[in-house]
């Protein structure tokens, strides 16, 4: 069923249809995927580090997925990673040189770190950096943020959750918390 992939062959076990990308990813200078090298969204449309692969080809990194061949220069869409595995295998490593790399654009990051392992380089990169200890005042106090619309609303939302959140509470407590509590 190999030779199925080439346009042209009739006979096949499994018939389906052939594309010419079938044929350019039986190739051996397509067999391995590039990545996107320019026209992503961040920063200036470069891609965000470049990657040595298995088979010692370059792979250009990103962390959005934008579709190939256009030029997405600026938009918003989704980008996340997921480092999973053993330990002692990198994940951390990994992530400070993603981090490292995305430093070139001037984020905004949000990190909660586990056992302070990423605290140096945070720091080194200009983030404030916040340990959060059972028992120990963190300084923040989300009640005396500046007052707006979506601020009253995640107050309501956080005070109902520590109330027992909607199913602990009826109608009436709701409105009571909304109206006395939620300043």
């Amino acid at each position: 069923t190999w030779y199925t992939q080439f346009p042209g062959v009739t006979e096949a076990m499994y018939p389906m249809m052939k594309s010419t990308e079938n044929l350019a990813c039986s190739f051996s200078l397509h067999s391995t995927p590039t990545g996107k090298v320019k026209g992503n969204p961040i920063g200036d449309g470069t891609g965000v580090m470049p990657v040595l692969t298995a088979n010692k080809a370059l792979y250009v990194l990103n962390v959005h997925d934008s579709p190939p061949g256009q030029n997405n220069l600026g938009e918003m869409l989704p980008g996340h990673a997921v480092f999973t595995g053993q330990t002692g295998v990198g994940k951390t490593t990994a992530e400070a040189t993603l981090l490292t790399f995305l430093s070139r654009f001037d984020p905004l990051i949000f990190g909660i770190d586990y056992n302070e392992s990423l605290r140096h380089l945070l720091c080194a990169l200009g983030a404030e950096y916040y340990t959060v200890q059972l028992g120990h005042f963190t300084g923040v106090n989300p009640f005396q943020f500046h007052d707006s619309p979506a601020l009253r609303q995640m107050l309501f939302d956080l005070v109902l959750c520590c109330a027992g959140g909607p199913d602990k509470s009826n109608d009436a407590d709701q409105k009571r918390i909304s109206s006395t509590w939620v300043l």
